[in-house]
C-alpha cells in the first residue's frame, strides 16, 4: 500500500481542519459545558491540533482500515496500491462497516472484474448522492483503470 499517495488522495477528498467540527455542517463544535478535550487533557477549544498530529491521526486511520480489510477480505492484500487506496477512501468516508456493505462491488473486485465493481460503486447511494458523487466516481475510475485520480 502506497501510504504517501493514499494520504494525498484523502487530503484531496477531505478538508484538513485542525479543530473539532460537525462533518455534516462543517461548523465548529463546542461543548455545552466545559471544553472539548482529547488524549491527555488536550483542550481542542483552546488549541486544536497541529498539522503533524493531524497527519499522525490520518496514518493511524489508514492503518486501521488496512487491518480491517485484511481481516475481512481475503483478496485485499492482492489488490494494487491504487485499488487498495480506493477501498481505504471508502472506509474513511463511511467506516469499515459501511464499506463492507458494498457487497456486490467487493464481490466483483474479488473476481478481478474491476469494470463491474466500478459500475456498482457509481450506481450505489453514495455514487448518486450530490454530496459524495464526485468522490465515488473518482474512486470508481481508480478501481476500473488502476490509475491514481487526484483532482
Amino acid at each position: 500500500m502506497d501510504l504517501v499517495k493514499t494520504k494525498r488522495l484523502l487530503h484531496v477528498q477531505e478538508d484538513i481542519v485542525l479543530h473539532a467540527y460537525d462533518d455534516a455542517t462543517g461548523l465548529r463544535v463546542k461543548a455545552p459545558k466545559g471544553h472539548i478535550t482529547i488524549g491527555c487533557g488536550h483542550n481542542l477549544d483552546a488549541k486544536g491540533i497541529s498539522p503533524r498530529v493531524s497527519d499522525m491521526m490520518l496514518e493511524d486511520d489508514i492503518h486501521d482500515w488496512v487491518v480491517g480489510y485484511n481481516n475481512s477480505l481475503q483478496f485485499f492484500d492482492k489488490l494494487s496500491d491504487v485499488r487498495q487506496a480506493a477501498l481505504i477512501s471508502i472506509a474513511h468516508n463511511c467506516g469499515m462497516h459501511g464499506a463492507l456493505e458494498f457487497v456486490d462491488m467487493l464481490l466483483y473486485m474479488s473476481e478481478g472484474n474491476f469494470e463491474k465493481a466500478a459500475e456498482e460503486l457509481i450506481n450505489s447511494d453514495a455514487g448518486r448522492s450530490p454530496k459524495t458523487a464526485r468522490r465515488y466516481h473518482d474512486l470508481a475510475k481508480m478501481i476500473a483503470t488502476d490509475e491514481w485520480v487526484f483532482v
